[in-house]
């Protein structure tokens, strides 16, 4: 006779994390490429204030996809449930992708799209290492922050 497994295997939090840090990468280059374009990554000839709102936008836009992951993986992949360390360490993971893909976004963008633009930018923001921490960093701070809102608790059976 078998005995019942009681255990549920979860999900590894890898996939969805990538994805979405995927997802905050390409809006992080869309925006980049636009400033870009648009002649706002100059800053002797930008309105600070444009410079500003977008900054402001992209973490508004960061906030929004982790709250989105944090959802899509509770709700999808662990039936409605989540706790607030799967939270973190969710947001862990995607702060770890997103940061060594935002580094070697960044790489690419000042060597070879805008190496004449970036000549005069601050040498702290250009290194990989700096983007990678401050990514990894702010990621898992949104993720402890927004999984006190996200987290939902399996209920306890009580077997007497």
């Amino acid at each position: 006779m078998t005995k019942p497994n009681s255990e549920v295997k979860l999900p590894t939090p890898f996939r969805t994390a990538f994805r979405f840090a995927l997802l905050l990468l390409s809006v992080t280059i869309t925006l980049e490429l636009s400033k870009y374009f648009m002649g706002w990554g100059n800053s002797d000839s930008s309105d600070e204030g444009v410079i500003y709102i977008i900054y402001t936008l992209t973490f508004a836009i960061s906030i929004a996809v982790v709250m989105i992951m944090l959802k899509s993986h509770r709700d999808k992949e662990l039936f409605g449930f989540i706790s607030h360390k799967r939270t973190i360490v969710l947001a862990f993971w995607m702060g770890l992708f997103y940061g060594i893909l935002a580094a070697t976004w960044n790489f690419i963008f000042r060597n070879f799209i805008a190496k004449e633009v970036m000549s005069g930018e601050n040498v702290l923001e250009a290194n990989s290492f700096y983007i990678l921490l401050s990514s990894l960093i702010t990621i898992v701070l949104l993720g402890a922050v927004l999984g006190i809102f996200v987290k939902r608790d399996r209920p306890t059976i009580n077997n007497k």
